[in-house]
């Protein structure tokens, strides 16, 4: 669960502690479906929703994980809480690579357009900036070629007077 600064759920309005149980992330995600209205509520009948809520969601998050380039399925299995048989048991990546293998998966794992457009935005000015430094780089190089052109010259001249 994305969780802000403040430790409290982006998308909804509980506050969550550092490990958050399975039946508060449950809690969570019908807050967030019912406020969006993109659910239906229990009938008389007593049938079941039109879609299955907390493992619908589970599924969508390892499908995305699982198709993205580049993904070790086996951090994939760690986020998803699995322990990935004897590989699971032995293989245990730290905090860092787990982070940054999700990383890759952030733009994917976006729901909201705003929210997609404003990582977008994000990727973009991070680019422009390297660009930046990079042809800067480029114009000191070549300040510094017409300068060894130049003492060549001088030498080239000396040599032969």
């Amino acid at each position: 669960m994305v969780k802000s600064q403040s430790n409290l759920c982006i998308f909804c309005k509980r506050k969550l502690s550092v490990h958050t149980s399975v039946d508060a992330l449950k809690a969570s995600m019908y807050d967030i479906i019912q406020r969006a209205k993109i659910r239906k509520k229990f009938s008389d009948s007593g049938k079941r929703h039109d879609k299955a809520l907390f493992g619908g969601f589970r599924k969508w998050f390892e499908t995305t994980l699982n198709n993205i380039d580049g993904m070790n399925a086996n951090v994939t299995e760690k986020l998803m809480g699995h322990r990935n048989d004897l590989r699971g048991v032995y293989y245990n990546p730290n905090i860092a690579v787990r982070f940054e293998n999700f990383k890759k998966a952030i733009h994917e794992l976006t729901i909201g357009e705003k929210f997609r457009l404003r990582e977008e935005n994000r990727n973009k000015d991070e680019k422009i900036k390297k660009l930046e430094s990079k042809e800067h780089e480029i114009e000191k190089l070549k300040i510094r070629l017409d300068c060894i052109e130049r003492l060549s010259e001088i030498v080239s001249v000396s040599k032969n007077s």
